[in-house]
């Protein structure tokens, strides 16, 4: 008999204050947050905050979806690289 997989155990706490930091971040000016990785400030081109501005998703997205360092381009709708 296979055993049943162990459920995942997620704090309601945990989900509450991420959502308030979501939040937070999305609530900003794109335009006027600096952004940091591993300590050090990461220089993003102004063109593509303008840009990006007209995709209609947010600045998180900004991010995740490797925009900030120019991997993804409105046109295509693809990640490069």
């Amino acid at each position: 008999m296979s055993k049943k997989p162990e459920k995942s155990k997620i704090s309601i706490e945990f989900i509450k204050r991420l959502h308030r930091h979501r939040s937070l971040i999305n609530s900003e000016d794109l335009e006027n947050i600096e952004f940091y990785e591993k300590g050090k400030k990461v220089d993003i081109d102004p063109k593509l905050i303008e840009e990006f501005k007209f995709t209609g998703l947010n600045n998180i997205d900004f991010i995740v979806s490797g925009y900030y360092k120019g991997e993804y381009t409105i046109e295509d709708g693809k990640q490069n690289g």
